[in-house]
């Protein structure tokens, strides 16, 4: 689709209006450049522009977000953090698990024994998204939603999340804010022994 900047930014100032980032929500730091940018990649994909991130590149200026979030101080920076932030995140409106699972379907299977090479298979699956979501961070992978986005059962996930944990390839790391997921970290040193 043939959007001129001007036609862009208008739709991307009209979808801001209806529903505007909240500075009181967000750290204005990271959050509400994150929330932009997954704002404004998810409305490049709905016209289907190519290339998303050079294309918003090209028809947005930093002043641009001077405008867009009056409560932000230093645009350059809010920019900078705006690009670096488009790299890491998934339009708005798509699951970052959907996502994971997408980017991850034909991953490097993990070495070692597993009881069947379909466990094997959703094992190495299941690390290669958390790699995905938080390449050095943590992550939670909540096993109905995952197995239900990798058509396997909550249980296959459990066990191969507790599996992946006793072969060091996964540290726990706490629990989700809500409750309801193990938070793990990839053990990036275990993957380089093997």
């Amino acid at each position: 689709m043939g959007l001129s900047q001007k036609e862009f930014v208008e739709m991307v100032e009209t979808a801001y209006r209806k529903n505007p980032i909240d500075p009181g929500d967000y750290d204005a730091e990271f959050r509400i450049p994150f929330a932009l940018a997954r704002r404004l990649k998810g409305i490049a994909a709905a016209v289907s522009l190519p290339d998303g991130s050079r294309v918003i590149m090209d028809r947005v200026d930093p002043a641009w977000f001077k405008r867009i979030t009056t409560s932000v101080d230093d645009s350059d920076g809010f920019f900078e953090e705006y690009c670096v932030q488009w790299a890491r995140c998934v339009p708005e409106g798509v699951s970052p698990l959907a996502a994971a699972a997408r980017a991850t379907k034909d991953c490097k299977l993990l070495p070692g024994f597993w009881p069947s090479e379909t466990f094997r298979r959703d094992a190495s699956r299941l690390y290669a998204m958390g790699r995905q979501l938080a390449p050095t961070g943590t992550f939670y992978l909540p096993c109905h939603e995952t197995g239900n986005i990798l058509e396997i059962g909550a249980m296959q996930v459990s066990r191969a999340l507790r599996m992946l944990e006793a072969k060091r390839f996964l540290i726990k790391s706490g629990i989700s804010r809500q409750g309801h997921a193990q938070r793990y970290r990839a053990n990036v040193t275990e993957e380089q022994k093997n």
